[in-house]
């Protein structure tokens, strides 16, 4: 990742005659070990249009995943790795913390500022 970002930097700062970071903070990575930690970053991840104010439902962020997972035809049934294997049950699981999502990104504002 850090060879992306620096070539894409040098690249949009020369396009741009341009100097200077792109980038807030380094890329920072992650391993996932157990299903419990993977189901809550899908969920984080598919709530983030949704906690930022860009949409009312991840459904509605066409760049999102969330539709394909959602969808009767693939999703779920073809990422065996996640362990709920019930549309219903994983929407439940994703649209249950939108308004807990939003709280706890307007306290770490506040926290912040």
């Amino acid at each position: 990742m850090n060879n992306i970002e620096n070539s894409y930097s040098r690249y949009f700062n020369t396009l741009n005659k341009r100097k200077g970071p792109l980038w807030q903070s380094q890329f920072k990575a992650a391993v996932i070990e157990d299903n419990e930690t993977l189901l809550h970053v899908h969920r984080y991840i598919h709530l983030n249009p949704t906690t930022a104010g860009f949409v009312n439902s991840p459904e509605e962020w066409k760049w999102s995943s969330y539709t394909y997972f959602i969808s009767e035809k693939q999703g779920l049934a073809e990422h065996k790795e996640i362990s709920i294997n019930s549309i219903d049950m994983y929407k439940q699981f994703v649209e249950d913390q939108i308004t807990y999502q939003k709280t706890i990104k307007g306290i770490r504002r506040s926290l912040l500022e």
